[in-house]
């Protein structure tokens, strides 16, 4: 009898060649079983979303996965990803930007065995409460999770063999013993091969024999697999009963079980969005009012060119007004354990981290100067109201359509594959409740509001015009008032331009002998086609100066120089009149004076300003002593214990002691 040994010049992965990570062999993970194929995708359109409109970022194959056996089966098994599956992989598509993904999504990284820990049994999902301002978010992490998807075909064969052809083999009949030999095991898949006694003849002769075969056909099938996995997948089939009944040769009959194995997807989901909350009044000194508003990023990743808005709105006459813009804001994301990943770049907000979430509030409140009715403050993010004569445009609200996110972490600024260009979601449709309508979606969340009392109409208040706000040429800037109240400068500015630009806002000092410094200014404002617009800053020890608030006017050599308007169009425009391009504190001041006209001999063209004389009330600030709100603990320090010090004297009356210490008797 002859007979032929086989001969398989593959090998099976050893167990030994894979460090499970600590933190999933503490939960006795702590086996490797196999490579799997992994897609890494993510999807921006909300919370616990999987592939269904979700953007591709690649693949990668093999990522390595370790198992809890329970006798010969394994577990599904807990994928991580590492620097050898990063380096060296059968397979990779646009493998940046998954190194991109896992480090800019936080992804755990244990440093002992160089894993990035990917799997969704091991990455904490439960939901943790959210506080921003008076109210609770319950909310669950955007971080990426590995799910194992078992659509792979897994082809088991067995097939009868005369045992006298493969008697002298004498492989074990224990598939759980791991006698299985590897034919294939590289990034083609896999094929493993076993022989065992099926039934034994008289004398102990085994009168048939049979041949298992496993093998994945498919090029995402697992691979690198250990001798044990592959023993685990022929066991788990064998016995499920018999298939089609293929033949794959003459005389000897075949049993196929077709059964299916892993792949893994990796994804991260959540709403790419922002919303504004906590709109609500700080201060409020009669005239007007502080207000702190909230912005929040639910996102994992670090979003940039954010433009906040303040509005008020009146209730009665419903004028709107465009307060103050805080333009290019940046909301770094929430740190994985707590804190932000990175600082703000813009120096207007502070940033908190919130949970999952963080969240911008601004360095400086809003100053809100009160209109003479009840009225409304009302905050937006990346939503410009377009703001006409202090009229509402709709439906003709702007949306910024220029945010932007980027990793944060790793090789941070990179920004994510499939970045939508506007928001995703949002959580409620708070616009219709403020404005009557809705905004376009994903936007319905970017407003807020607060509301108030009003105040009396400014009667001049230490501004400039002593007789109320004159009108504004067309085609102009102006700045009809400005004030000072010990703290703040407050500059209240119109514009007649049909079309929106930027503007220089600056603020100066001027001394009793008339000399003019520079105190602080606002380069490059934003602001809306024919509107008003207020701009406030804090500044102290002021009160023996005139304020000067200007607009594209600037001061320098003792000379005033112009300068253009900037429209949004890319255009520059010189102004009708440059008289009314700034105001002071402290005294009246003269209308402006008329444009220049031309004229002839038979025709000229007049201009007068009616003017009226009204009591107006005056504010001068001066020092008082005011109590704090709590009792100071201060230290007190008691004198020691006197000492004792005795003197004799002599007996008897009449004794008198001398300024030198002396005693005599009278």
């Amino acid at each position: 009898m002859n007979t032929v040994s086989p001969v398989f010049a593959a090998e099976w992965d050893k167990v030994s060649n894979h460090q499970p990570p600590a933190a999933y062999a503490a939960n006795g993970i702590n086996t490797y079983s196999r490579g799997q194929y992994e897609d890494f995708f993510i999807n921006y359109n909300g919370d616990q979303l999987g592939t269904d409109g979700a953007v591709f970022v690649g693949s990668l194959y093999p990522v390595d996965v370790f198992d809890k056996y329970v006798g010969a089966h394994e577990s599904f098994g807990y994928a991580a990803v590492s620097q050898n599956n990063l380096n060296s992989p059968y397979y990779a598509s646009d493998k940046a930007k998954i190194e991109d993904f896992l480090q800019g999504f936080q992804v755990p990284y244990d440093t002992g065995t160089g894993y990035y820990l990917v799997s969704m049994d091991f990455i904490d999902q439960q939901s943790y409460p959210v506080q921003v301002g008076n109210q609770t978010y319950w909310v669950r992490g955007a971080w990426p999770l590995s799910s194992a998807i078992r659509d792979l075909p897994l082809d088991v064969t067995v097939q009868d063999i005369p045992g006298e052809q493969v008697r002298a083999w004498n492989y074990s009949p224990d598939l759980g013993q791991e006698e299985i030999d590897c034919a294939k095991n590289d990034g083609s898949g896999f094929e493993g091969q076993s022989y065992y006694v099926k039934e034994m003849g008289s004398g102990s002769t085994p009168s048939l024999w049979q041949k298992a075969r496993v093998f994945v056909g498919d090029p995402k099938g697992p691979t690198n697999l250990t001798q044990k996995e592959a023993a685990a997948l022929m066991a788990n089939n064998i016995g499920r009963g018999a298939g089609d009944g293929q033949s794959t040769a003459p005389g000897y009959p075949t049993q196929w079980y077709p059964e299916k194995t892993w792949r893994g997807q990796c994804g991260v989901s959540f709403p790419y969005n922002i919303f504004v909350t906590g709109v609500q009044k700080i201060s409020d000194n009669g005239d007007s009012a502080d207000y702190d508003w909230s912005v929040v990023n639910q996102t994992p990743l670090w979003l940039n060119n954010i433009t906040v808005r303040v509005y008020t709105r009146g209730k009665t006459t419903g004028t709107w007004n465009l307060v103050q813009i805080y333009q290019n804001i940046d909301i770094p994301p929430a740190k994985r354990g707590g804190g932000l990943l990175r600082d703000p770049q813009s120096k207007d907000v502070i940033v908190t981290a919130a949970g999952m979430w963080s969240i911008a509030q601004p360095k400086v409140y809003a100053h809100v100067p009160k209109p003479s009715e009840d009225y409304d403050v009302i905050v937006t993010a990346n939503v410009n109201l377009n703001i006409q004569g202090g009229h509402l445009s709709f439906p003709s609200a702007v949306i910024d359509y220029g945010m932007r996110g980027a990793y944060a972490a790793g090789r941070a600024g990179n920004a994510p594959p499939g970045l939508p260009p506007g928001e995703t979601k949002e959580m409620w449709d708070r616009a219709s409740s403020i404005l009557g309508k809705s905004l376009p979606q994903g936007y319905n969340d970017n407003i807020d509001r607060a509301s108030d009392t009003g105040a009396p109409p400014p009667g001049g208040g230490g501004g400039g015009g002593g007789g109320g706000e004159p009108p504004v040429l067309p085609g102009n800037l102006a700045v009809t008032r400005v004030e000072y109240d010990g703290s703040r400068i407050t500059g209240y500015f119109r514009s007649t331009f049909p079309v929106g630009g930027k503007v220089n806002i600056r603020f100066y000092k001027q001394d009793k002998n008339g000399n003019i410094s520079y105190v602080a200014g606002v380069m490059d404002r934003l602001i809306e086609p024919n509107g008003d617009f207020v701009e406030s800053i804090p500044a102290f020890n002021l009160t023996n100066y005139i304020i000067i608030a200007s607009i594209d006017y600037s001061y320098s050599g003792g000379t005033w120089q112009k300068e253009q308007y900037r429209r949004n169009d890319g255009t520059s425009q010189e102004e009708t009149t440059y008289e009314d391009n700034k105001a002071l504190t402290g005294k009246d001041e003269e209308p402006p004076k008329p444009p220049e006209k031309s004229f002839t001999i038979d025709k000229a063209t007049g201009y007068y300003w009616p003017v009226k004389w009204e009591k107006t009330p005056r504010y001068r600030t001066e020092k008082r002593r005011v109590w704090q709100d709590d009792w100071q603990e201060v230290p007190v320090n008691f004198a020691p214990e006197p000492k004792i010090r005795v003197r004799l004297r002599p007996d008897g009356d009449n004794w008198e002691q001398l300024p030198d210490g002396r005693w005599v008797q009278r």
